[in-house]
């Protein structure tokens, strides 16, 4: 009897071992099919070419704000790991060994932002050659559209000229005007486009003026421009200097009606002028509508920065945007991301409702606004 107790006891001992065993490795079983294993984050190199010092600054800061939102809202998503590569450059001696930095040693996946239209130029052909995705955060002059790379979410100089000569003529009712620029692509297409436009609608242009980027004393052009009678006056400079023309402007009586582009809309500007840019009128790449998405990112922008977005910032957090969801869908396959970016259609982001056209520029609705009180107020 002693020996069958033994005998049954380690029976039943080694039969709940078994159990025991067994369900562990159910467990083990299941476990290792529900947790799947985890995912490595796509990992992309975001190049930058942007004036983050000088006289650009405010600009430049603007635009790396709105990509830095845009690296925010992406990596919360996980999935996506963001190397942005800010090089604070502008002018051409300094853009093209910066992009050749990017491209070279850092390696990046696409040059996600440019805004000096100056220092773009000689990089351009290069980006080109190596074919890298480039987009400029700027109005795009004639040289920078139809390529293969390049692509803006902003318009074209030639169509934001038109709509500035169209809102001078059928608006103003203007018939005289003068031109004063940069001597750079972005002043000469101006001009040239202005002039053309303008003369095609009925107007006449009295006068152009060229100036260098470093120009501060405007007397000489403005006091010709007023001897001119000119009724409105085109005026494609920025920051500080556009500012120091209105200054002067003031202080020289001249009552023209002062119309610039959209990289006008800058509170440096309006600042510098010391009360000089009331009533200037510039023409904005903002919509005129708010959708839900350009106000979450308004109210995100001001909570992150603690002041509103303007409309650079929110076309460079669109840019990053659409950059990476073009990563995640061609990987380094760059005809795939040409392809992804020349087919944007209807995409309403940061900056508005946004389609590509054929040449590489956006297509956006006329939109003017004035100085009044110290802000840029929408004209209805």
């Amino acid at each position: 009897m002693l020996w069958f107790s033994y005998s049954v006891d380690m029976g039943l001992n080694a039969g709940k071992a078994s159990l025991i065993l067994l369900s562990i490795g159910i467990i083990v079983l299941l476990l290792l099919g529900c947790i799947a294993p985890a995912q490595t984050a796509k990992e992309y190199k975001i190049g930058a070419l942007v004036p983050l010092t000088g006289n650009y600054a405010t600009i430049g800061n603007n635009v790396k704000n709105g990509m830095d939102l845009a690296e925010k809202d992406i990596e919360a998503n996980k999935g996506v790991s963001l190397s942005i590569i800010y090089e604070d450059v502008c002018l051409p001696k300094d853009t093209v060994s910066a992009f050749n930095k990017l491209e070279g040693l850092d390696k990046i996946d696409i040059l996600g932002a440019s805004f000096c239209i100056i220092g773009f130029v000689p990089v351009m052909p290069l980006a080109e050659e190596k074919k890298i995705i480039s987009l400029s955060i700027a109005a795009s002059p004639d040289m920078m559209l139809d390529k293969n790379y390049v692509f803006t979410l902003n318009k074209s100089i030639k169509s934001d000229a038109f709509d500035m000569a169209s809102y001078a003529v059928r608006d103003l009712n203007a018939k005289t005007a003068s031109v004063i620029f940069y001597n750079t692509q972005l002043g000469s297409d101006y001009n040239l486009h202005l002039s053309e436009d303008f003369a095609s609608l009925g107007g006449k242009i009295l006068s152009t003026h060229v100036t260098e980027l470093d120009k501060a004393d405007y007397r000489t052009e403005i006091a010709q421009i007023k001897n001119s009678g000119a009724e409105v006056v085109y005026i494609i400079q920025l920051a500080n200097s556009l500012g120091l023309f209105l200054k002067q402007s003031k202080e020289l009586g001249l009552s023209a009606i002062i119309i610039s582009q959209s990289t006008a809309e800058d509170p440096s500007v309006i600042s510098s002028a010391q009360g000089g840019a009331e009533g200037m009128i510039i023409s904005s790449s903002s919509p005129k509508i708010t959708t839900p998405q350009i106000s979450a990112f308004s109210s995100e922008y001001q909570k992150a920065f603690g002041k509103s977005p303007d409309v650079l910032a929110a076309i460079a957090y669109d840019s990053l945007m659409l950059e990476v969801s073009a990563l995640n869908k061609c990987g380094k396959d760059v005809l795939c991301m040409r392809n992804e970016f020349s087919s944007i259609k209807n995409y309403s982001g940061a900056s508005g409702l946004i389609t590509m056209g054929a040449d590489g520029s956006t297509q956006r609705e006329p939109n003017f606004k004035i100085v009044k009180n110290g802000e840029f107020v929408q004209i209805e």
